[in-house]
């Protein structure tokens, strides 16, 4: 985000030339900005979590509004995740286990993943799911960075343990991952 910021603050000293009639303006740059960040997909969703993996923004979606939303990091391999150890977060959607304890990330929710079709395409993998950042290498791990082995990551310990609450508030839950 810190380098969208920078154009968007100094791009007009860096032009050269007379700005052509299909150039934006940096004021029409920040609106696209704003916007993307303040629009929720939630629409017609009904009570879910959405990952947007472009923005890294999650959101719960509650009756179609967005109530929440939160910063993430994703897998150090990119996404469209379909073999155990290549590092990718899963795309698709997944129903959400039951938050329980982790020594390394406090808690951890698991997503179901490979669904009982990836696993019969021969998707491989699990442990993959939403948490917080490490217990054990905090110094290391940093939500600007795509840092884990697959699962999403929020930026602390207060963030998961709303999004817990949420989970278990709505036992079933699902989470669209795009």
């Amino acid at each position: 985000m810190f380098f969208c910021l920078f154009i968007i603050i100094f791009s007009p000293g860096l032009a050269l030339s007379a700005p052509s009639a299909q150039s934006a303006s940096p004021d029409h740059h920040a609106s696209v900005l704003n916007k993307s960040f303040a629009e929720a997909p939630c629409g017609r969703q009904e009570s879910c979590i959405i990952v947007d993996t472009a923005l890294h923004l999650l959101w719960i979606c509650q009756d179609g509004r967005d109530i929440e939303r939160f910063r993430v990091s994703l897998g150090r391999g990119g996404v469209d995740k379909t073999r155990r150890g290549d590092g990718k977060t899963p795309l698709g959607e997944y129903y959400l286990g039951n938050p329980r304890p982790s020594p390394r990330f406090g808690t951890f929710i698991p997503i179901g993943y490979p669904t009982p079709r990836q696993r019969a395409e021969g998707y491989s993998g699990g442990d993959v799911g939403v948490h917080g950042p490490s217990h054990i290498y905090r110094w290391f791990e940093n939500i600007d960075n795509d840092w884990t082995l697959g699962c999403i990551a929020v930026r602390s310990g207060q963030d998961i343990s709303e999004i817990a609450g949420w989970v278990r508030r709505h036992r079933g839950s699902r989470i669209l991952i795009r």
